[in-house]
């Protein structure tokens, strides 16, 4: 896992926070698409998560909380292999992929238009998101313990960003 070696750049932008990863993954481009575009590899990494994919396509992510609470998107565009943007309810999420190799590729991640008051718990949580999306992809069993490292990541990201 990167631990903080790959943290994602938090800027206070005027219409809301941003947050951007860049990781050079040892994967094809084409197995990190199908890790962010299909919704049985989205469930073993980040969420249970239905969508018509086309551009219009609505969305639904569902939390894993006891009551798994909802939440709705809207699918913006779509390039194959390269791009892949949706509204997460008011914000912005934007995944770009390049390929470097025919095995490694650049994913970079924007999240944008974050309310103040999840500025510095979204970078965390993609932070553990996109470690927990390396290990699925390498065929790793996951071990770590997911409310530990969450909430280590969560104080690493209050205190490298407490200035904003």
């Amino acid at each position: 896992m990167s631990d903080m070696l790959n943290p994602g750049k938090l800027t206070n932008e005027s219409d809301g926070y941003k947050v951007v990863f860049e990781r050079e993954l040892p994967f094809s481009s084409e197995a990190v698409w199908e890790a962010i575009t299909n919704p049985d590899k989205l469930a073993t990494w980040f969420m249970v998560t239905e969508m018509e994919f086309k551009p219009g396509g609505k969305m639904i992510i569902r939390f894993p909380e006891p009551d798994n609470s909802e939440s709705f998107g809207k699918i913006t565009r779509i390039v194959p292999n390269k791009l892949f943007e949706y509204y997460w309810e008011e914000e912005l999420v934007t995944w770009e992929i390049r390929e470097l190799t025919p095995d490694r590729c650049l994913l970079t991640l924007t999240h944008s238009k974050v309310d103040g008051q999840w500025a510095k718990s979204v970078p965390a949580g993609w932070h553990f998101m996109l470690d927990t999306l390396e290990e699925i992809l390498a065929g790793n069993k996951l071990t770590t313990n997911t409310p530990d490292r969450q909430e280590t990541l969560k104080a690493q990201y209050a205190e490298m960003y407490k200035h904003l």
